[in-house]
């Protein structure tokens, strides 16, 4: 099915989710994923991830890994958080504290400020193994870039675009690698990802702009601590 996104936003992004929702993921991925619509709780989005955030007039898109697994995204209804006020999740009260550094107030997944953001994943599927840190298969990559990430970019217009992690910043290296995007600032997608946010932002185009992070759950503080991390998205101030 293609996306035809001169037509009107809200009926663009409801043909793009139910290409999602129709995907047979088991087929592709040798039933390594399964797509949210085999369980209750898929929500009416890309991912549901953009139930925190999901304006489709956002200035800034944000770009996570993957949602969870099969068996978290089921024991917790498909929610962002199981409780209210409370975060079991590092990843997610870590997102909320680096948007607080840029004088961006996001809320709770349950209890939202909405904002001019829009939140998706790179992976629009639930992993069959290995928990929420279960392994990311590169080829899964391929799956959803071109065909899901780069109409809902389209789609939306924003003016930032922030990765978070290495998995987001391939699907984005696959989107844009026919350009110059990053041969302009002479980044391949082999190097290491503290020389990826050193040299953001990147231009996608004449007035949006793309930072690449780390990721901001427990593996991702390992690798870089959230004050660095906090450090990295001051940058993006400039750019609001």
């Amino acid at each position: 099915m293609k996306i035809n996104v001169n037509m009107d936003k809200i009926k663009a992004y409801q043909l793009l989710v139910e290409k999602r929702k129709t995907l047979d993921l088991q087929s592709l991925t040798n039933s390594q994923l399964f797509n949210p619509s085999t369980t209750p709780f898929d929500s009416n989005h890309l991912d549901n991830w953009a139930t925190w955030q999901g304006n489709l007039d956002a200035k800034i898109l944000l770009i996570g890994q993957d949602f969870a697994d099969f068996k978290t995204f089921v024991c917790t209804d498909g929610k962002i958080e199981p409780k209210d006020k409370q975060y079991a999740y590092p990843s997610n009260k870590n997102l909320e504290t680096l948007f607080n550094s840029i004088e961006i107030k996001i809320g709770h997944p349950n209890t939202p400020i909405p904002r001019e953001l829009f939140f998706t994943n790179a992976i629009l599927g639930l992993k069959k193994e290995g928990g929420m840190t279960g392994k990311i298969v590169r080829e899964w990559i391929s799956i959803f870039s071109l065909d899901f990430i780069k109409p809902l970019i389209e789609i939306i217009e924003p003016k930032i675009i922030i990765t978070l992690g290495n998995v987001p910043f391939y699907s984005m290296f696959e989107i844009f690698e026919n350009t110059n995007v990053f041969k302009n600032k002479g980044i391949a997608k082999s190097h290491n990802l503290i020389n990826k946010v050193a040299n953001s932002p990147y231009q996608l185009k004449e007035n949006r702009w793309y930072f690449p992070m780390f990721h901001c759950g427990g593996l991702g503080i390992r690798n870089r601590v959230l004050e660095k991390q906090m450090a990295d998205w001051q940058k993006i101030q400039a750019y609001l």
